[in-house]
């Protein structure tokens, strides 16, 4: 048996920003939004609702957890491995970092675990990454991870502060 395909439907999406209608087209479900609401992805697709233009993505998983958006456009994304038959998979211990919304990556990070979970701060200054037992912060100018939190038992989730910090 190989990889199964399936048909997912345009979604259409109707917004409204500064009182100007925005009218969004894409195919799959996964829609993320910025918290200041400049920024919206939709798969494969970052748009910047406050100019009009938008970024496309087309190395983007949609639906994977590592997914985030900060209010200045720097995305965080999966990154990829080869999969069965050539089909490419989401590598479980990387994630990739688009700084202001631009198409090539500004890094790849890596970890030692599987990340189940990773959030960018509002404002784009802090990442953060879940794995198993451990919450990692990643520095923004060296992309060096280092451990927070580390718990015997598994980790489930974690949320950041209204400012990011934590």
């Amino acid at each position: 048996f190989g990889p199964c395909m399936f048909y997912v439907p345009e979604t259409t999406v109707d917004l409204t920003r500064n009182s100007k209608p925005i009218h969004l087209t894409a195919l799959g479900l996964d829609i993320r939004a910025s918290r200041n609401g400049r920024w919206i992805y939709l798969p494969n697709q970052l748009h910047d609702l406050d100019s009009g233009t938008f970024t496309a993505l087309p190395s983007v998983i949609p639906l994977h957890p590592t997914h985030a958006l900060a209010d200045d456009g720097t995305f965080i994304s999966s990154t990829f491995i080869p999969g069965f038959h050539g089909v490419p998979l989401p590598n479980p211990n990387a994630f990739r970092l688009f700084e202001n919304a631009r198409r090539e990556p500004l890094v790849e990070i890596y970890l030692p675990k599987p990340i189940l979970s990773a959030a960018i701060s509002q404002n784009g200054q802090n990442l953060f990454a879940l794995t198993k037992n451990t919450l990692f912060a990643i520095d923004r100018q060296t992309h060096i991870p280092r451990e927070l939190y580390t718990s015997e038992i598994p980790l489930v989730a974690f949320s950041l502060s209204a400012t990011g910090n934590q």
